[in-house]
């Protein structure tokens, strides 16, 4: 048997796609017959005529074809990529659709999610789930809604903190937003209830809180309209509600739970300085060194923010003072570009590390030099910052305000016997 010509005939099915897919179906048939028919078979080019048949089908509304293509592997191994595999699926789940074969929606469009996932592809994430309940409504079935539902909110609580995440929870609140969003749903009262939580929460009603959890309502339930403040204590930590945050402490709510930003009760309370809240989750034995997305603590969070009395709690609790964030800065270095002479103080005072360098060996004082911050430059030369240091590039402290154009602070390290 003669070798296919597989490049020759895969560019003729694809430049007669795009004109004429009832032309391209019968390229697409060859095509494939011959490859398997061949004594070996590349599974790359195996995968690109099953991916541009099941197109040519889609494309000609031959729907229940398609699905049932997609459902079956071929006899021979095949690869394709995830983000045509993805895509594939996405319009395998409308076939599904369109044919009547409503119960495989559902499995379908969550392969496509979980192809976009692993492939890190936040936008293709945020596609998939808005597809998803497009297509469920759109097929009249309450029931597999609220399993998408479920999906979703758990897709999301396993990836918080990372961009997928985000995106998903992003297309998700858009939804719930939605005016009757929850009236289809088998799971409406249940979840009613979990949303008046966390409106009483957020509001800081603590007797309705009570009065909710009394009854059974999930204190870990989360409001996917709220992808920031999704759980109760989550959002009372944030709007500062003691009373409240008191209540679901002593009703054991998880101090570990954390938002789609990655960030915890602790990070959302110092974010506020809500500094009693602070104390109370840190005595409730909060993780005092989760790291958000940003690989920032609460400490980080409070101390460029210049919330003093929040950095006096955590660092009284013995929080980790040397973590790097995303750029290498510790909360000493990220405070350091701020006007927050006072946070500086209390940070060296707890032993943090005054030449700490960042991932482009900077130290907190060649920060403060380069953003311009005089009076918290001042801070770090009066607990013995060295400006004679230099950063990956050879700059000290002084050449960064020189080159910033900050007279303030380049004047004040001019002073210092060991600045050049």
């Amino acid at each position: 048997m003669t070798a296919v010509d597989f490049s020759t005939r895969m560019f003729a099915l694809a430049t007669t796609l795009e004109r004429s897919p009832a032309d391209a179906l019968p390229l697409a048939e060859a095509l494939e017959r011959d490859l398997l028919a061949a004594p070996t078979t590349d599974p790359i080019e195996l995968g690109w005529v099953r991916d541009y048949h099941i197109r040519a089908l889609y494309r000609l509304g031959r729907d229940a074809e398609g699905v049932a293509m997609l459902m079956t592997p071929p006899p021979r191994a095949m690869s394709i990529s995830a983000k045509n595999a993805a895509w594939l699926h996405s319009v395998g789940a409308e076939m599904a659709l369109r044919s009547g074969a409503k119960a495989q929606v559902r499995a379908l469009i969550g392969r496509a999610l979980s192809l976009r996932s692993a492939g890190e592809d936040a936008e293709g994430c945020k596609m998939a789930v808005g597809t998803g309940f497009a297509l469920l409504f759109h097929a009249g079935e309450p029931a597999e809604v609220d399993a998408w539902l479920s999906h979703v909110e758990a897709q999301i609580e396993a990836t918080a903190g990372r961009e997928i995440g985000r995106a998903m929870a992003e297309a998700l609140a858009e939804v719930a937003r939605a005016p009757g969003f929850l009236e289809v749903l088998p799971s409406a009262d249940r979840r009613r209830a979990e949303w008046a939580l966390h409106r009483a929460a957020l509001d800081g009603q603590v007797e309705e809180v009570r009065r909710l959890l009394t009854e059974g309502v999930r204190i870990e339930a989360r409001h996917p309209a709220w992808p920031g403040l999704p759980t109760a204590l989550l959002a009372a930590s944030f709007r500062g509600h003691a009373a409240v945050v008191e209540e679901l402490l002593a009703r054991g709510a998880d101090v570990r739970g954390v938002n789609v930003q990655g960030r915890t009760a602790l990070h959302l309370a110092a974010d506020q300085d809500h500094a009693p809240i602070v104390a109370m989750l840190c005595r409730s034995g909060a993780p005092l060194d989760v790291i958000d997305s940003w690989r920032q603590t609460a400490l980080h969070v409070a101390a460029w923010q210049d919330r003093r009395d929040s950095v006096r709690v955590l660092l009284a609790a013995g929080v980790n003072t040397e973590l790097r964030d995303v750029n290498g800065d510790t909360p000493l270095a990220l405070a350091a570009t701020e006007p927050v002479p006072e946070v500086v103080r209390a940070l060296c005072l707890a032993g943090a590390d005054v030449e700490a360098v960042n991932a482009c060996g900077q130290t907190p004082l060649m920060r403060a030099a380069m953003e311009g911050q005089a009076d918290t430059a001042a801070a770090l030369l009066e607990v013995g910052a060295d400006p004679s240091l230099r950063d990956h590039a050879g700059r000290t402290a002084l050449a960064w305000a020189r080159a910033e154009k900050h007279r303030d602070v380049a004047s004040l390290l001019r002073r210092q016997p060991r600045a050049s």
